[in-house]
């Protein structure tokens, strides 16, 4: 706690100094002075928490450095030392927001436990001020993912105290590139290097599990794309670019459609499986139109025999032809991850029984049925696959 004493007597100032163990209490002397224009210079530049006060004072009083502090928003508090016991000072004091008014000479346990209780005070209103910022930051986050979910409409809430007012709006979310390294990921926000005062430029939240940034504005939006720049050639191994996977939505004009946005992105990230080796972005452009994405089950029953085939007769062009159709009828699936995993181990054992009968007096060194099973379900990209 900053404490600022002021008293014209030099004899008084030095002992209000050491009277006290300022430091035990939780204080350190800030600043002292001697004049009432001096103190108030002091008080708008120091910034004190409490202000140890005489209150006759050369030009201005005690009482008169008060109202003008106060005039000017300081919040501090204030302790009156006084030699008078004048019923009407006190009062006059109590009206300005005076915590204690002493009088001369200072009884030292007297000071001590207005010094304390002024302490205890500044603690109390940090804590509140404290748990006040928490609930207000708790509410925004949840007024944004209403937003960006639509269950409510911009109209319900004051944009401008929100600080949601921009002509460009865009959801990214990022997340660990390497699923199974326990590299540190970093915090992408700081890697958009931006101030960001007052949420000026984003807003960062957690969204089922996932980190989400909302991009507010054409100008902090263009520094996201200068920032993907770096991708275009892979970042360099092991840096904070490497260690994170990012997927951004479409940009949208209103604050209305930011729903759009995050859907494009909520779909990209289930469609993750799909992404290339080093692949470290999804844009909304890579997203394929819902018109083509279909159930491709049943598509994929016709491989086994295809693949064994080629297998057979030594076509290795048709082979790796036929893998390349494989994949582009996956890329185009709207069925859950796991159930084209589960079509994959099926085309697989089914080849290893085809093989098997083929060759069936060659002793072919092929993985069990558990070590197939276990292996492509572990796999993360179709690519490893």
């Amino acid at each position: 706690m900053k404490v600022l004493i002021v008293d014209d007597e030099i004899d008084v100032l030095m002992g209000l100094k050491h009277i006290i163990n300022w430091t035990s209490l939780g204080c350190t002397i800030c600043g002292e002075s001697t004049t009432g224009s001096d103190a108030l210079k002091k008080i708008q530049i120091l910034k004190p928490d409490l202000v140890l006060l005489d209150i006759r004072m050369p030009g201005l009083s005690g009482l008169e450095i008060i109202e003008r502090s106060r005039e000017i928003n300081f919040q501090g508090h204030f302790i009156i030392l006084s030699g008078y016991s004048d019923f009407s000072y006190a009062q006059s004091a109590v009206k300005l927001g005076v915590d204690y008014y002493l009088t001369k000479p200072v009884d030292e346990e007297e000071l001590m436990t207005a010094v304390s209780q002024v302490r205890n005070h500044l603690q109390e209103d940090k804590k509140k001020e404290l748990i006040f910022h928490q609930y207000r930051e708790n509410a925004r986050n949840a007024i944004i993912l209403n937003l960006i979910n639509g269950t409510s409409q911009p109209s319900d809430y004051d944009l401008t105290d929100l600080n949601l007012i921009a002509d460009q709006y865009m959801v990214v979310l990022y997340e660990r590139y390497n699923q199974d390294s326990f590299q540190e990921i970093w915090d992408f926000a700081d890697l958009l290097r931006t101030g960001n005062q007052n949420y000026h430029s984003f807003e960062c939240i957690k969204k089922e599990g996932h980190n989400l940034i909302l991009l507010k504005g054409s100008e902090s939006i263009q520094r996201f794309h200068r920032l993907l720049k770096h991708y275009e050639d892979g970042p360099q191994r092991g840096s904070a670019l490497d260690s994170i996977f990012l997927i951004y939505g479409r940009p949208v004009q209103y604050i209305s459609e930011l729903v759009l946005s995050y859907e494009d992105a909520r779909q990209l990230l289930s469609r993750r499986f799909f992404c290339e080796e080093s692949q470290h972005v999804l844009s909304y452009r890579d997203l394929p139109s819902s018109e083509k994405l279909h159930s491709v089950l049943d598509a994929l029953k016709t491989f086994p025999d295809k693949l064994s085939g080629y297998i057979c007769a030594h076509n290795r062009f048709r082979l790796a032809e036929t893998l390349m159709e494989l994949e582009k009828i996956l890329f185009y699936s709207n069925d859950e991850i796991s159930l084209l995993k589960r079509e994959l181990i099926s085309i697989f054992i089914n080849i290893k029984q085809q093989i098997s009968a083929a060759y069936f007096t060659i002793d072919i060194p092929l993985p069990g049925n558990s070590k197939i099973i276990e292996l492509i379900m572990s796999k993360y990209y179709l690519y490893e696959i």
